[in-house]
């Protein structure tokens, strides 16, 4: 879905995950779902965000510290180019007077604070699971556009193993294809998500990204979890 380091305009953002084409906070049901920020008035974005007093911007930031939910934040690099940096999650906020007037300062603001916002990435595998709901999100047709483009050779990063960065876009289409069916037993999926309240299947690659197989709607099938262990240790 969204790559670390690209750029996207306001418009593709929100043709992808929804919310306002303009602001700095992009919100839906008094969630916020997305957050674009410029390095003049938050220096140390993404890790930090200063929150203003205006009406909306006091109300966006009140909604963001008080949500579990994750979020995209983008870093403005010029007119209509907005940088992903990644998925982050609030860990404190500050809204003490005070300590707030030593913040504004140190950042150049001019303006008051109401509250301070820090937050920490989340980890990769928590991530991919929200480029899968993203993706999930949009139309077929959106979907099919975005895997016609994609490259079948997922990119590869070294770490202590190597770990194959997956495209979101084929799961989200692998589990929206089997509509809540374990493509092997073709029973119905054994439980449904907290998170999202979706019959859980795991996508299984048939031919091993490992092995050279492509990462691609073709190669893959989603699995009730006995089937997917069955396909690896049986």
């Amino acid at each position: 879905m969204f790559k670390q380091g690209q750029e996207y305009s306001r418009k593709e953002i929100s043709s992808l995950i929804g919310g306002q084409i303009q602001g700095y906070m992009g919100t839906r049901n008094k969630k916020v779902i997305g957050v674009y920020l410029e390095l003049n008035s938050n220096p140390n974005a993404p890790r930090e965000i200063l929150c203003g007093t205006g009406i909306d911007i006091a109300k966006h930031g009140l909604w963001l510290s008080q949500q579990d939910e994750p979020v995209p934040i983008f870093v403005k690099r010029k007119a209509n180019e907005w940088v992903y940096q990644g998925l982050f999650s609030v860990e404190s906020t500050i809204v003490d007077g005070s300590t707030l007037e030593k913040i504004r300062k140190q950042a150049g603001r001019k303006y008051q604070l109401s509250r301070a916002i820090y937050l920490s990435e989340v980890s990769e595998q928590l991530e991919f699971e929200q480029q899968v709901t993203w993706s999930r999100a949009l139309t077929r047709a959106q979907r099919v556009e975005r895997l016609s483009k994609a490259e079948a050779t997922p990119k590869a990063i070294k770490v202590k193993t190597t770990v194959y960065i997956r495209n979101p876009d084929v799961v989200a289409e692998a589990l929206i294809r089997a509509d809540g069916i374990c493509e092997n037993c073709n029973k119905p999926a054994p439980f449904i998500r907290k998170s999202d309240n979706t019959p859980y299947l795991e996508v299984h690659h048939v031919l091993p990204l490992a092995q050279g197989g492509d990462d691609t709607i073709e190669n893959v099938l989603a699995l009730c979890p006995n089937c997917h262990r069955e396909e690896h240790f049986g």
